[in-house]
């Protein structure tokens, strides 16, 4: 039943998703196919513009994903389709269970796309060159991480929606507004947490201090050469992807205090319109 229940989920948000899908591979090969010299301005236009609706129709995705996926949790669950939903032979624990799956494979599949398409418009044997990378270990372990720290920080944003339509669906009226702003703050509120656990994590790490300071590199004294150059050499390295790590299981934490509380909410019953 839990995969019956994510399956059709993922046919009402893929509906639409699926199109835009579409248009970022398009935009995306016609880019790389334009990435020539030339001295055509409708050449360069036609490039410049692929690209950027590539970049734009990702986000694009990303939003209209996240939208469909908050549409479908309460449509499910509070709309006409809800009489059905709350009949069928399945706990609310199981229930919840497939909501978040699917808001997981969501996140992961339209970030996916956009990873895809990247590759398509940029990708070549001398790209590390392009971006000036020497150390390229340390480059997939910053992309890598940073890329984990994104799909957490989304998957946190669809689950503080679904808390916010399970808190305002408690109220007897404006019951969309209430969900809007309870989802908009607990969203503040756990932006806060992290900056405040990553203030105070930075008191006990020095490399994440120099990061929260807006460093990379601390220095040691300054001296001076035969010529009278001043120099400083570079006494500790800052590790960026430490930084990433500790947000990332900030998130993991808060998605998971969400998740616990979105399935009480949800075990307490839902008043159906």
């Amino acid at each position: 039943m839990l995969k019956s229940l994510i399956k059709y989920d993922l046919k009402y948000i893929y509906k639409q998703l699926i199109i835009f899908y579409i248009i970022i591979f398009c935009c995306a090969i016609i880019a790389r196919l334009t990435n020539f010299e030339t001295t055509s301005f409708w050449w360069k236009f036609l490039h410049e513009f692929a690209q950027g609706a590539a970049f734009g129709f990702s986000f694009g995705a990303l939003v209209n994903g996240s939208i469909r996926t908050w549409v479908r949790f309460r449509q499910s669950l509070y709309g006409d389709e809800s009489y059905l939903t709350h009949t069928l032979p399945v706990s609310k624990r199981t229930l919840w269970a497939s909501k978040f799956l699917t808001s997981i494979i969501i996140v992961a599949t339209t970030l996916l796309s956009f990873i895809l398409a990247l590759a398509i418009m940029f990708w070549s044997d001398d790209f590390y060159r392009h971006i000036g990378v020497t150390d390229i270990a340390a480059f997939w372990k910053i992309a890598i991480i940073l890329i984990l720290a994104i799909f957490l920080q989304v998957v946190f944003i669809l689950q503080v929606g679904f808390t916010g339509i399970l808190l305002g669906h408690r109220a007897n009226n404006r019951r969309h507004l209430l969900s809007v702003l309870s989802g908009f703050g607990i969203y503040l509120l756990g932006g806060m947490i992290i900056i405040a656990c990553t203030f105070i994590w930075g008191h006990f790490n020095h490399s994440v201090d120099l990061l929260l300071r807006g460093k990379t590199n601390e220095y040691g004294e300054i001296y001076f050469d035969k010529q009278g150059a001043p120099h400083s050499d570079v006494t500790f390295q800052a590790d960026p992807s430490e930084l990433l790590s500790g947000i990332s299981l900030f998130y993991v934490i808060l998605i998971g205090a969400t998740y616990v509380a979105n399935d009480k909410l949800l075990k307490k019953g839902v008043n159906v319109d």
